[in-house]
């Protein structure tokens, strides 16, 4: 066999192998595709579901009338007043919330798999739960302690929040960022395996739960 007949076979497997994974590629982009728009579709029948039932159910098509009206203004919509301020003032603003939490923990979740490469990880993993956990309970230790029992209320996303609500709130995410920190000042050396990651955030963990 020739010189130039083997180079031409192995183009050949180079090029086989290239079009198989492009194949394989182009399924998996598909199949994402795919479960983004299937979980968008549920995503949205989810949202109308929270907003239309509850102590007083909201008939389904007040509540496509509610909707419209509150984002899409200059259509004219006109929903019935009571239904349209049940859905405004009690239940969008909490369903818009848990949207938001649900995105936020699979940011945190993604990024936290991506830089561990473990598909097992938790907010337990580096400690953020339990540090969040202490820090909440310091909030509704210290608080009467500090500013008394009075308190300020404020109407937020339809329910009440209290000034005691938002320190306690605050205490959860700084003591949160602060395991975090801990555990990237006990594996601040680059050559440090992820193994030795997960571990100081358990050991940040277990000091959170004692405290």
């Amino acid at each position: 066999m020739t010189d130039d007949s083997t180079e031409t076979i192995e183009r050949m497997k180079e090029l086989d192998r290239k079009s198989h994974i492009r194949t394989v590629y182009d399924a998996s982009v598909k199949k994402k595709v795919t479960y983004i728009a299937i979980s968008i579709v549920a995503l949205i029948a989810s949202f109308i579901a929270s907003v239309a039932l509850g102590a007083a159910d909201i008939p389904f098509e007040d509540t496509l009338k509610a909707i419209a009206a509150n984002i899409f203004p200059w259509m004219g919509v006109e929903p019935s007043e009571s239904y349209y301020t049940n859905f405004v003032y009690a239940r969008s603003g909490r369903a818009f919330l848990c949207i938001l939490t649900g995105v936020s923990l699979a940011i945190a979740g993604t990024v936290m798999q991506g830089t561990l490469r473990n598909p097992l990880v938790s907010p337990f993993t580096l400690g953020v739960s339990s540090a969040a956990s202490f820090g909440a309970a310091m909030g509704l230790v210290f608080w009467p302690m500090l500013f008394g029992s009075g308190t300020t209320t404020v109407i937020l996303f339809g329910s009440k929040m209290t000034d005691q609500d938002f320190f306690t709130v605050a205490m959860a995410f700084l003591f949160g960022l602060l395991s975090i920190i801990f555990v990237i000042m006990m594996t601040r050396n680059r050559h440090i395996s992820r193994s030795t990651v997960i571990l100081a955030g358990v050991i940040v963990s277990y000091l959170f739960q004692a405290g």
